[in-house]
Formats: structure tokens, C-alpha cells, sequence
């Protein structure tokens, strides 16, 4: 029983009334039109599998987040409806020794990403499905969720949204945003929240000539932010970096070896602010220029990119990378012959690993990787309609690939993954046939 000590997954406390709030103390509101639960709720976890049901039945569902804090508080985040026009924005946390209490309905919107602080607050970015504003949720110990501040009206993009948190609580929403001026077009966009107080919307990247496009962000120390993203129609096509410290620095490219098409990046910071960006750069017809890179970046810059795994030439290769405290570093990313693993000890990358057979995924929602803070860290992809999951064990290496779902040929196109600091890992993921909404949120507490 996939079940993790402290954590017992326990079911609903309340259900959803037929007006789409929700039974008990909630003060949320919502229009969806939700059926309430006249049965008694399923069992909590399912003996066979450890496997458990977070959503209302009948609900059609739309992205997911999954995220730990340091206290092992884990966090599941959806949006579900009665039908893809009017819904609920969902959080729901399992509490070390309570298990998983009752959801939070929040009011529409669509989740764009979830993070935690070090003080055990929580923090939701969405956007409003009818007026696409931007917006974002706090939550805090003994005050629950707080009303939605707003971040930006009308962004017009939904996607592409990153929240990251520094060291000193500070926090940073990076995402593909619309400005209406000078002129429309999809830019690297932010927002940030320090001492309690959302700032305006501004450019990261402030060029007229090009859009931004896939940004990625990770905090480090005193409030600093390391920012990754592409630029649509700037040939060649590198990654391009910048730092927050008050204020993003000019953008500069990546460079490196092969000119080509770049592929979302990741970024990572360890506790001293140094850590890694990797990318992948695909050359059409050029299959030795083809390859995923990783630079490290430290005392303020970028190193020599270097090569991590080779890939193939004409397809927008799956890269995820995850960094800790420590500065331990992971990659995963998808290759020829299947998943493969490097892993940074601090010094140089060791020896790549194959952690899977094989793989055809979809879109970038179908891989995760994240860190427990002590050297481990937990893969989890969609392969064969089924979630898989990996786990790197200091001093033993990546334990065999198993399946985390047993059903038989279930669809999942998203699947996410969270580690709390005691290695209790969350694997989040949704079913459905892609590219039709999801209609469960399931969930999986994997002890160490």
C-alpha cells in the first residue's frame, strides 16, 4: 500500500452542495453546477494500489500542480467543473497526521501553478477562464486562503506560468503574457510579492522586435530570481538568462556550439544561488548538432554549455531538471533509447543512467521530476496509457522503474510530482483521452 506514515489520505470531510459550494466552513464561491454526493464517500485509499480519488465524480478537470513544503504538508491543485465554461479553481493539502482534508474551492479560474514558502504558506497562480485576468492566492497557516489579488487584466494567454520562491519568502511569477502596448504579442511577463505586497505587471524582457516565449524561473537567496525563456523568430534561436535583483538585468543569449531551435528550458538554484539552466537544441538535418545542454550558472554568470544526452533533430525533445538546497542537480530528458538520467554531485556530472525503456511523450505535462533536499529525487512520465515512477537514492543510485497506476490502459495526460523533505513523495496525474478534458484527479503518497 503506496501510503505514506504521517499522511493517511483520509477522504472528503464535506462534499460539494448542489450550488457548487462546498458543505461546512468554506467561503468560496463558484457558479459550477455540481451534484452533491448522496453515498457514502469511497474508500481513502485503495488497498491494492495506495491509490486514491481527489476529485468529485462527474467532473470534467483541467491542469494540475502538485507541491511540498518544508513541514510535509503536500498540495494538490485542479480545476473541475460540471462542463468546460463554469468551474471551480480546487486546492487540496494532506496534513502530516490528519491526512487529506476537505477541498478548497477558490472561484473560477484555471490553475497556472502552485509553490511553497519555507514558513509553510502557500501560493496559487490562475486565470479567469471568461476575462483571462491573472491572479494570485495566498495561504497561511491558521488563515486559510486569502481573497485573490490581481495581477494582470486581461493577459489574454493561459499557459507558459511559473511561480518561484527565494530564499528570504519573496516570490516571483514569470508566465507568457499579452501586453496591450506598444504593440500585442506574447511576452515574458512578472509580477512580484515581497513584504505582503503584490507589484505591477512588467516586461522581463523588454525588446519590441521579438516575443518571449516558455519562461522558466527559480529563487534563490534574498529575494534574487534566475529566469530562463526563447525569443519567437530571433534566428539563430538560443536560450536566453537573466537575473532579478530588485530589477531583471538585460537579456543574454546562451551560447552554444550548434545554432538551432530551442526547446523550453529549465532552470534550477541551490540555497547559494548558483545552480543550472538546461535546454534542448534541435538542428534540422544535423543530427550531431542535435543535443540537450546544461550550463552552470554561479557568482552571477554561465559556464560552457555542455552536452548532456544526444536527441533527435526534428522533435521538441521532454527536459526537466530539478536542483536542491545542496546544489545536488537533476536531469531527466527524453532520448532515442528511452528516459535518461544525469545527475550533478557537486563537482561534474556523473554518468548518464536509463531509467526507462522507450518513450513517446506528448507535450511537456507528461514528465516530472522534483527533490527531497537531501541528495534523492523522484522521476515520475506517462508511458503505455500508465504513470511511472523512478527514484534516485543517494549513495545506491535510481531504484528500478515501477507503475504507480494498475489500471487497466488508463489514459493520463498530465502527471506531476512533489517530494517532501522526508522523501514522501505526491504523484499527482488526470484521465482522459488527450486532447478531451481529463475526468479524475488521482493521487499517489509514496513513502521513502
Amino acid at each position: 500500500m503506496l501510503v505514506a506514515a504521517g499522511c493517511d489520505c483520509a477522504g472528503y470531510e464535506s462534499r460539494l452542495s448542489p450550488d457548487g459550494g462546498a458543505d461546512g466552513d468554506s467561503d468560496s464561491d463558484s457558479d459550477a453546477d455540481t451534484d452533491s454526493w448522496d453515498e457514502p464517500p469511497p474508500p481513502s485509499c485503495l488497498e491494492a494500489t495506495g491509490v486514491i480519488d481527489l476529485s468529485e465524480p462527474g467532473d470534467i478537470v483541467y491542469g494540475i500542480r502538485a507541491a511540498a513544503d518544508q513541514e510535509g504538508r503536500l498540495w494538490a491543485a485542479w480545476w473541475a467543473g460540471a462542463s468546460v465554461y463554469t468551474g471551480n479553481l480546487i486546492a487540496r493539502r494532506c496534513e502530516p497526521g490528519e491526512g487529506w482534508l476537505r477541498p478548497d474551492l477558490l472561484g473560477p479560474g484555471h490553475v497556472g501553478d502552485l509553490a511553497t514558502g519555507a514558513d509553510g504558506t502557500a501560493f496559487l497562480l490562475s486565470t479567469e477562464d471568461k476575462t483571462m485576468d491573472k491572479s494570485a492566492r495566498r495561504w497561511t497557516i491558521g488563515g486559510g486562503w486569502e481573497e485573490p489579488e490581481l495581477l494582470e487584466a486581461q493577459t489574454g494567454v493561459m499557459g507558459g506560468e511559473h511561480l518561484a520562491v527565494a530564499g528570504n519568502g519573496t516570490v516571483m511569477s514569470l508566465r507568457e503574457g499579452r501586453r496591450r502596448e506598444p504593440e500585442w504579442g506574447e511576452h515574458a511577463r512578472w509580477n512580484v510579492f515581497a513584504d505582503g505586497v503584490w507589484s505591477d505587471a512588467e516586461d522581463a524582457d523588454p525588446s519590441d522586435l521579438y516575443r518571449s516565449r516558455q519562461p522558466a524561473v527559480a529563487g534563490g537567496p534574498d529575494g534574487m530570481f534566475l529566469g530562463v525563456w526563447t525569443r519567437c523568430c530571433d534566428v539563430p534561436d538560443p536560450l536566453y538568462w537573466s537575473v532579478f535583483d530588485g530589477a531583471w538585468s538585460a537579456p543574454t543569449p546562451m551560447s552554444v556550439e550548434h545554432a538551432g531551435r530551442t526547446s523550453r528550458g529549465s532552470v534550477g538554484l541551490d540555497a547559494t544561488g548558483s545552480g543550472f539552466a538546461t535546454w534542448g537544441n534541435h538542428v534540422y538535418y544535423d543530427y550531431a548538432g542535435s543535443a540537450i545542454w546544461a550550463a552552470r550558472f554561479e557568482a552571477g554568470g554561465f559556464g560552457p554549455p555542455e552536452r548532456l544526452f544526444d536527441v533527435d533533430a526534428e522533435v521538441d525533445t521532454a527536459t526537466v531538471t530539478a536542483v536542491d538546497a545542496s546544489g545536488t542537480a537533476f536531469v531527466i530528458s527524453e532520448t532515442d533509447t528511452g528516459l535518461a538520467a544525469r545527475r550533478f554531485d557537486g563537482t561534474s556530472w556523473e554518468a548518464g543512467n536509463r531509467i526507462s525503456g522507450p518513450v513517446v511523450l506528448v507535450s511537456e505535462w507528461e514528465l516530472d521530476l522534483s527533490t527531497d533536499g537531501r541528495g534523492g529525487a523522484v522521476a515520475a512520465w506517462i508511458d503505455d496509457a500508465h504513470v511511472w515512477a523512478c527514484r534516485y537514492r543517494p549513495g545506491e543510485g535510481w531504484d528500478d522503474a515501477f507503475v504507480v497506476d494498475e489500471s487497466d490502459g488508463l489514459v493520463t495526460p498530465t502527471v506531476r510530482v512533489a517530494v517532501a523533505p522526508d522523501g514522501t513523495a505526491l504523484i499527482v496525474w488526470t484521465d482522459g483521452a488527450f486532447p478531451t478534458p481529463a475526468a479524475a484527479v488521482w493521487a499517489a503518497v509514496i513513502p521513502q
